[in-house]
C-alpha cells in the first residue's frame, strides 16, 4: 500500500509491508525520499522518523545532486561502455557489413583458438596480465557473444562489437546490450558466491539477477535468496564480491548496525573502498 505525506516541505512516499522494520531510503536521480513501514506505524509515526533524519537526507541529496548527469545512450558507434570497470567503445554495423573483427564468427561467439585476456583483480584469482600483453582490462575468458532476435554482442578487445537488423530501434538495441550484460553476470556469479560462501560459513539456497537502478543487492532472510543488480557487471569485480558479501551477512544479521558492519569487517575489510567505488556513475 502507498500513499505520499509530507513532513514540512518534503514529500514521502510511503510504503506500507508486512515488514518488521521501518527503512529511509533517498533515491536518485532526483533525491526522492522514500519510507518502507510495517502497516502497524500510523502517519504521525513515520513523519517523526523522517523529520529526525533531516539532516541526513539533505545530506544525500546534495551528493546525489553532485554526481554527474545521467548518460543517454543511443548505442551508435563511439559511445562508450563499461564492462567490469574498463571502459569500452561500441561499434555498431547492421546485418552484412562484417561488423566483427577477423577472429570472430558472425554470429557473435568467438572462434575457436582466440587467446585468452585477462585483468588484475579478476573473478578466478589467476595471474595478472601487465600493459604489455593487454593494454585494456578485459573479462577473464575469452567472450562468446549473445545472440539474439535484436541481433548479437561480443567483446573482442578494448571494443564492444553489435550486429543488428536493418533498422533496429533504439529500445531493441537496448534490450540486446543489456541481455549481454545479464550473460556477464550470470558467468560471474556462480564462483565469486562460492568463493564467499566458503569463506563465510555460509550458503544462499537461491541468486537471482535484477536491474535494479536504486539497490546493489537485496537478501530474502527467509528464503534464503540474495537478487543482485545487473548494472554490478559495470562496475570492477571487487564490487561484485562485495555486494554479495553484504547480502550473505544479512543471513546473519537482519539489520545494518554495529553488528552488521562487525562482520563485513571481518569477512570483506575492504567494503569502505568498494562503497566509494560503486558511488561513481557508470551509465
Amino acid at each position: 500500500m502507498e500513499k505520499e505525506i509530507f513532513v514540512g516541505r518534503m514529500q514521502v512516499l510511503v510504503i506500507r509491508k508486512n515488514i518488521k522494520n521501518m527503512y529511509l531510503r533517498v533515491c536518485p536521480p532526483e533525491g526522492d525520499v522514500r519510507v518502507t513501514a510495517p502497516f502497524r506505524y500510523t502517519d504521525a509515526q513515520i513523519a517523526a522518523f523522517v523529520q529526525a533524519k533531516v539532516d541526513w537526507i539533505r545530506k544525500q541529496q546534495e551528493q546525489i545532486r553532485r554526481r554527474p548527469a545521467r548518460t543517454e545512450h543511443r548505442y551508435e558507434t563511439g559511445e562508450l561502455f563499461y564492462v567490469w570497470g574498463a571502459p569500452c567503445r561500441l561499434l555498431v554495423a547492421e546485418k552484412g557489413e562484417n561488423a566483427f573483427p577477423a577472429g570472430t564468427r558472425a554470429d557473435g561467439a568467438m572462434a575457436p583458438g582466440l587467446d585468452e585476456v585477462g585483468f588484475a583483480g579478476d573473478f578466478t584469482g589467476n595471474r595478472r596480465l601487465g600493459a604489455a600483453e593487454t593494454e585494456t582490462p578485459q573479462w577473464i575468458r575469452p567472450d562468446e557473444g549473445i545472440h539474439t532476435k535484436w541481433g548479437c554482442v561480443c567483446l573482442y578487445g578494448a571494443a564492444l562489437y553489435m550486429e543488428v537488423m536493418p533498422h533496429t530501434s533504439l529500445e531493441d538495441r537496448k534490450k540486446l546490450l543489456t541481455e549481454w550484460y545479464r550473460q556477464q553476470m550470470q558467468q560471474a556469479v556462480p564462483e565469486v558466491l562460492a568463493r564467499c560462501e566458503a569463506r563465510m560459513g555460509l550458503h544462499a539456497n537461491e541468486w537471482r539477477i535484477r536491474d535494479m537502478k536504486t539497490r546493489w543487492g537485496t537478501c530474502n532472510i527467509r528464503e534464503r535468496r540474495i537478487w543482485l543488480s545487473l548494472h554490478l557487471v559495470k562496475y570492477p569485480p571487487q564490487c561484485l564480491e562485495c555486494v554479495i558479501t553484504h547480502e550473505l551477512v544479512h543471513l546473519l544479521e537482519r539489520g545494518h548496525n554495529k553488528r552488521f558492519y562487525h562482520f563485513m569487517d571481518r569477512f570483506y575489510p575492504d567494503w569502505r573502498t568498494v562503497k566509494k567505488i560503486l558511488a561513481e556513475r557508470k551509465d
